[in-house]
């Protein structure tokens, strides 16, 4: 699955995720981060470097 890639991931819902993730795993994603969250691949890069490991 990929951002933008299905219609149901469109901006809303990457901000949902990244919302939701933030609360769940008690991180606070930057900017940067939130736009490098393309997919589940780069979104498990992102997440370790808030020290979380999938």
């Amino acid at each position: 699955m990929k951002y933008m890639g299905d219609k149901r991931w469109d901006s809303m819902a990457h901000m949902n995720l990244i919302s939701d993730l933030e609360d769940i795993f008690d991180i606070q994603i930057g900017t940067v981060d939130v736009l490098d969250f393309a997919d589940y691949n780069k979104g498990k890069i992102v997440l370790g470097r808030y020290g979380v490991e999938i």
